[in-house]
This record gives structure tokens, C-alpha cells and sequence, in this order.
């Protein structure tokens, strides 16, 4: 009882401890897997750091980072990594910070918590994951020895998450039930998307996971639950044979089992676009997304081929066709709402697309603007100006001029990251004039000698998250052309946005405004919600995080109950529950109005079920 358990925090680079603390028995207590590690022992710093390099708050997770006069010189022959792990202390200039890779945080009595490895958390499709979670979860899985999770960047559609597994001595595993089980424990969009079996996970030399020699080794094989069952069901129809290989190219695997799952398989939306566009090309018939999630498995998606009534070869090719030559464009629906909203916004620059990438090596400003200068040649959105002629929203497509490029050189001020920091805000703050092409504008920030920023400026009405990926990809390979004096090998555009545009002005939607302004007939100007101060007349923009910890038996409880949605059923959840908010015999409802809401989600969207969810009689929900 008079024995003192001391924990001693201190990586290799910081010579020797540097925090420790007390080990107290209500520390260990708890459904926690975080650990009290103590307090900075004298003559060393510690920060902890969010996302965007700002100190975290009490309580909230950031990575770990140590200074003081302990921490080593350098890595031996790695002078890569080096500038990599040490960097500049933001509070001292010439003095440096080790990046521990660990995440933390503070504790209200000043101590710090370690909560694990901030290299394994990842970002996948606008989730925040950690790795780590998964495997705890996967280690207490009935019939797992082992288990490993890692991320693969390089899979189709932003990355994938891979389960490592080794199973106890002579265990047959059903992958796609312990996929189910892992489902009543995490949210579908952490449940791996590629499963492989593994004999053995390799160590490295301090005795931790090599996981860049395990995703090497994985990514040669197979996966498992593409094989699970496949050789013994395989398709039996044309049309499944056809929905198999379209599977096959979407997934970049091969799925041969006519009952392999698009949800089980780590399907998300915009596959199922996909899926759903090849569909159509191949067999002249649309499956609605509806239709789609009623059952998306191979043999499944082939009946509503066979049953499916609309047929688009008896309506058109489906193909959009290429607008004539015009001045003047019709605008799209979205173009005009975005056109309108910043007009009414006075160009705030509150639907401004910031990027900043933080580069090492010799990132060049003549170099970026020429690629840039090719990006905006190949997609004449990006160098489309809006007017108005006689009251009427239209684009007109400009001759390609290069996009404004600045380039400040911070490699000798005092303090580069918090003038990098003042700069990019201001780049932020700075609106798109949208009737001055070319939309959109780079600026490169040299912060040392090998270390720089790049911020790219552009507008919502130009693209949105969705895109992002193809402007950012295709950027890359235009900058690397430009460095090798060729031209980039990007594949031709059929049709631009113009087409699609004056394509949409000819359409018919006089039904569906007809249905809107009926479901809007007498909805209110604004919903009166409870607000902490006065509203504004003029929206500021200005936002906040706000963090509510959930119990883990409540989380838990509410994955349960949706787990029938797979794609990110909280969401789901959320919105039934602000739905019943504003029903009419709630205790304290909130703007209600002829069983009427408004509800908007973004990332992993399923409108078919958000509006059954959403009912006009509030208590059919």
C-alpha cells in the first residue's frame, strides 16, 4: 500500500524521460483505453498541437510534441527525416520541437493523457478514424488471435482500410459475419473495406508493427472476402455476370460471388453512382438509387437490370449532348443559387474553396502558375465569367489567361509559421470576383530552406468536395509536365459544364417546381431556434467546434439501433432526433410550421432515406 508506481513517458529522441507521473488507482478506472502519463519534468517543453498547428485546448486530442535542451540533434544520414520529426518551435525562434507522433491531451489538474499513435488516424471520405480503435475491436472478436488495420492510400476512391487477421488455432473464419459483429461495435464506415488472413505480422527492430512491410505483402494478395464463398456461388445469369465485372472494376478486385454485398464489400456513394452510371451505359436501363440499397448485391442488382422499366435507348442515347457556340450560356440551377447568394453575401468570400498543402522540396511559382495556366485551358469552368443580361443569370467562357500566382519568401522571419498562418487567412478572406476570370488563384509561402505552402483559392460555384479530388490529381500531373517540358497524359473531357448547363435550360421542370411550391406553401422565412445571443442581420461565417462525448454503452447502443443504415447511421440517427424536436408535441419545440423541416447533411449521403425519415406527419417517423 506505501509503493509509489511512477509512469515514464520519453522517446528515444528526447534522451531520456520527459513527462512522468503518479500512477493513481481512480487513473485506472474507467472504460478507457487512454493512460495518464504525468506532467514535463523541468528544463523540457511540451505542446500539444491540433490539425492546423494551434495549441489544443483542455480535453481536446492533438499530437504531442517536446522541446528543450535534451532533445537530439538529428537523425544519423536521414536528413529527410529529420526536417520531417524536428521542427521550428512556434514560441522561440532557433529553437525546436520533436513531433512524437503520439496524440494527447490535457487533463483540467494539468496533467497529460495519452490516447495512442496520431500516425494511425487517418481521414477517409470526411471521417476522422483511428486505426487503432479498429484493432482493439477486432482483437476481442471472438476467434481473433491478432489483427492489424491498415489504410491504403492508394485504393481507388480516396483509399481503403484493410483487417489484418491471424485466427486462434484451427478457427474458420465467416468474414462476412464478423463484419456484422464488428458493425454492432463501430460505425459502418470503419468497418474494413479488404480482408486478408495472415500467417504472420512482421516486427520491426523496436519490436512494434511493421505495417509498411505488411501493406506491401497484403497488397499482393487477394482479398478474403472477395474469395469467401465466390467459387461456390458464382454468377448465373448474363446480368449478373455483367454487375460482377462492373463490381470488379469499381471495387479493383475481383468479386465473383453473385451474393458478395456492395455495403459489405466497403461500398459508399459515390460508388454506387458509379455502379449505377455503368449500369445504365451498358444495358440502356437506370436502377434508382432506391432501388440500388433495397438489395446491392450481385445477383440482386441483376434483377432490377431484368425488371427494370426504364429504358434509356427508348428516351435518348442518356448521353448529354455538346451545347452550340453561344456568347452567352444559360447558368446552371446551382451555378444561379451560388451566383445569387454571393451577390447577396457582397462577396464575402464565404463560398471560397481555400486548399493549403504543405510541401518539402523545390516547389516552383512560375512552374505551379504554368500548370495552373493548363488546368484552367482544360476545364473552362474555371475560366467562365457570370453577368447578367436582361435580368437573367448567365456564364461566358473566357479565352485562357494565367491565374495569379504570389510567392512570399518567410525562410528568414522570426516567425515564419505565424506569418504563413496571417497570410493564409488573408488569402482566405480575399473573395473570387466571379465576372473576372480565370476563378481561381495559387500563392506559394517558402516558411526554411526545404519546406513550403501551397494555397490554392477558387470558388464553390466552380466545384466542390466532390471534385476537389480531380482538380488536385490533375494539377499534379499538369505541374509534372510542365517540370519534364511535355504534356500531360489526361484523358479528353466528352462534355464540359456549359453543355450540361444549357442542356438542364431545356428540360422541363415545371412539375417539380410545382410540387415544391406546394410542400413550401406557408413555410416560414426562418426557423426561430434557441440562440445563446442576438442574431445578426448580416451573417458573419464565423464557426466553431462544439465536442459532446457520448458514454461508450450510449454509442454503442445507438450503432445497434441503426445498424441496419451501414453508411454512417448516426447521421440517420441525428436527424430523427432534431426531426422530433420540431414536431409539434414536442415539450419545447422549435420552429414547427405545417409538419414541415429542413434538414441538410453532407459526406456519405443518402437523400432516399433522409426523406423517409423525414416525413411531412411527424409522428409516421
Amino acid at each position: 500500500p506505501d509503493v509509489t508506481v511512477l509512469n515514464g513517458y520519453g522517446p528515444t529522441e528526447s534522451t531520456t524521460f520527459a513527462v512522468v507521473g503518479p500512477i493513481a488507482e481512480n487513473d485506472l478506472s474507467g472504460d478507457t483505453d487512454a493512460t495518464i502519463i504525468g506532467k514535463p519534468i523541468p528544463f523540457t517543453k511540451t505542446l500539444i498541437l491540433d490539425q492546423n498547428g494551434q495549441r489544443a485546448p483542455v480535453g481536446v486530442w492533438g499530437e504531442l510534441m517536446i522541446g528543450g535542451s535534451r532533445l537530439a540533434r538529428e537523425y544519423w544520414q536521414r536528413p529527410d527525416l529529420t526536417r520531417e520529426r524536428f521542427i521550428p518551435d512556434p514560441d522561440q525562434p532557433g529553437q525546436r520541437l520533436y513531433r512524437t507522433g503520439d496524440l494527447a491531451r490535457w487533463t483540467r489538474d494539468g496533467r497529460i493523457e495519452f490516447g495512442g499513435r496520431h500516425d494511425n488516424q487517418i481521414k477517409l471520405r470526411g471521417f476522422r478514424i483511428e486505426l487503432d480503435e479498429i484493432e482493439q475491436q477486432l482483437q476481442s472478436a471472438p476467434g481473433i488471435k491478432n489483427a492489424v488495420a491498415l489504410f491504403d492510400a492508394t485504393a481507388p476512391d480516396g483509399g481503403a482500410i484493410i483487417g489484418c487477421i491471424q485466427t486462434t488455432q484451427d478457427q474458420d473464419i465467416d468474414i462476412p459475419a464478423l463484419m456484422t459483429w464488428l458493425g454492432t461495435h463501430l460505425p459502418g464506415y470503419m468497418i474494413p473495406a479488404k480482408w486478408h488472413i495472415v500467417d504472420t505480422i512482421p516486427i520491426t527492430a523496436n519490436g512494434k508493427v511493421d505495417r509498411k512491410a505488411l501493406l506491401e505483402t497484403v497488397r499482393t494478395q487477394s482479398s478474403a472476402l472477395a474469395l469467401d464463398g465466390g467459387t461456390d456461388t458464382p454468377p448465373a445469369t448474363p446480368a449478373e455476370e455483367l454487375v460482377a465485372d462492373i463490381f470488379t472494376e469499381v471495387f479493383a478486385n475481383p468479386i465473383r460471388n453473385r451474393h458478395a454485398s456492395f455495403t459489405q464489400l466497403g461500398g459508399h456513394s459515390l460508388m454506387a453512382i458509379r455502379i449505377v452510371n455503368r449500369i445504365a451505359d451498358r444495358t440502356g436501363k437506370r436502377i434508382s438509387m432506391a432501388g440500388f440499397f433495397a438489395d446491392p448485391t450481385v445477383a440482386g442488382l441483376a434483377r432490377h437490370i431484368e425488371n427494370a422499366t426504364i429504358d434509356i435507348a427508348a428516351t435518348g442515347n442518356g448521353q448529354i449532348p455538346r451545347a452550340p457556340a453561344m456568347e452567352y450560356y444559360p447558368a446552371s440551377h446551382a451555378q444561379k443559387r451560388l451566383y445569387l447568394l454571393s451577390k447577396m453575401d457582397g462577396n464575402s468570400g464565404a463560398y471560397g474553396m481555400l486548399y493549403v498543402f504543405r510541401c518539402t522540396g523545390d516547389l516552383r511559382a512560375d512552374i505551379l502558375q504554368s500548370a495552373l495556366t493548363r488546368l484552367v485551358d482544360r476545364h473552362e469552368t474555371l475560366r467562365t465569367g457570370f453577368a447578367e443580361q436582361d435580368g437573367t443569370i448567365t456564364q461566358k467562357i473566357h479565352a485562357t489567361t494565367p491565374p495569379a500566382v504570389a510567392f512570399d519568401d518567410l525562410s528568414g522571419h522570426g516567425d515564419p509559421a505565424r506569418e504563413a498562418l496571417r497570410l493564409t487567412r488573408l488569402e482566405a478572406a480575399t473573395p473570387v470576383i466571379l465576372d473576372q476570370p480565370p476563378l481561381i488563384r495559387g500563392r506559394v509561402i517558402k516558411v526554411a530552406a526545404n519546406e513550403c505552402l501551397m494555397i490554392l483559392m477558387t470558388h464553390h460555384i466552380v466545384g466542390d468536395g466532390w471534385s476537389s479530388r480531380i482538380l488536385i490529381n490533375e494539377l499534379g500531373a499538369l505541374y509534372d509536365a510542365v517540370v519534364h517540358e511535355r504534356n500531360a497524359a489526361l484523358p479528353q473531357l466528352p462534355i464540359t459544364y456549359k453543355d450540361f448547363a444549357h442542356w438542364q435550360s431545356k428540360q422541363n421542370w415545371a412539375d417539380a417546381a410545382d410540387y415544391w411550391r406546394q410542400q413550401l406553401a406557408n413555410a416560414p422565412e426562418q426557423i426561430n431556434l434557441p440562440t445563446d445571443r442576438p442574431v445578426p442581420e448580416k451573417q458573419s461565417f464565423r464557426g466553431a467546434h462544439v465536442h459532446l462525448a457520448l458514454p461508450d454503452d450510449v454509442l454503442s447502443g445507438l450503432h445497434r439501433l441503426c445498424q441496419p443504415e451501414q453508411n454512417n447511421p448516426v447521421i440517420g440517427w441525428s436527424v430523427a432526433v432534431f426531426r422530433r424536436a420540431l414536431s409539434p408535441d414536442a415539450p419545447n419545440r422549435y420552429g414547427h410550421r405545417h409538419g414541415r423541416c429542413r434538414a441538410r447533411t453532407h459526406g456519405n449521403r443518402r437523400p432516399d432515406r433522409l426523406l423517409r425519415q423525414c416525413p411531412a406527419d411527424p409522428h409516421a417517423a
